[in-house]
């Protein structure tokens, strides 16, 4: 049976005593009320988002072991312009054009193609083989550019984009479960 505070708002996990100090297992923020409280879902009431309630006593206390714990999702977008000002796709290949090493040319560009997917691509249509090359999504040419001299071999700018939709075209159904698109569509331009 769960847990509900006075107010009626479902506890998550057990209640605390007054003046201990915890973590809120959605929020992450220390907390310490001078009142028996659980956390609860943050909510707001007269303009102030609360993280706590009185706790009331009905239903069972839970186990301290079936807490919820806090998802934290890693956001390519974020960290990419947190941490290396990177707002674009072109953003990134001048990045990793002025960078030395492989390993951190293929992690931003890895984030690149996982965060700018939804720019790269003007609909939701997954291009028909016949459309492959038409231009119908919106890679930018400082993308080709940079993958145009990828292999041994020369690609032509064209060439180029044409692998890269396909690529995309081929993929796009698990684009999000792909390991580094960076070095994927490195084997696919030279292959």
């Amino acid at each position: 049976m769960d847990v509900y505070s006075k107010k009626g708002k479902l506890c998550i996990g057990e209640c605390h005593p007054a003046g201990k100090q915890t973590i809120h297992p959605i929020t992450l923020w220390p907390i310490k009320e001078e009142f028996q409280y659980c956390h609860v879902k943050p909510y707001e009431e007269d303009g102030v988002i609360k993280h706590t309630d009185n706790c009331s006593g009905r239903g069972s206390v839970v186990d301290k072991y079936t807490l919820l714990t806090p998802k934290i999702e890693f956001q390519y977008k974020d960290y990419l312009k947190e941490c290396y000002g990177i707002k674009k796709i072109d953003d990134a290949i001048k990045w990793v054009l002025k960078e030395k090493r492989d390993s951190a040319k293929d992690r931003i560009m890895h984030c690149a193609w996982k965060a700018f997917w939804e720019d790269i691509l003007k609909s939701s249509d997954i291009l028909k083989p016949n459309e492959i090359g038409s231009g119908k999504l919106s890679i930018p040419d400082t993308v080709i550019e940079y993958y145009e001299n990828t292999c041994d071999k020369k690609i032509s700018f064209d060439e180029c984009r044409k692998k890269i939709e396909e690529y995309i075209s081929k993929n796009s159904e698990k684009w999000f479960t792909i390991n580094n698109h960076n070095i994927k569509i490195k084997k696919y331009l030279c292959s």
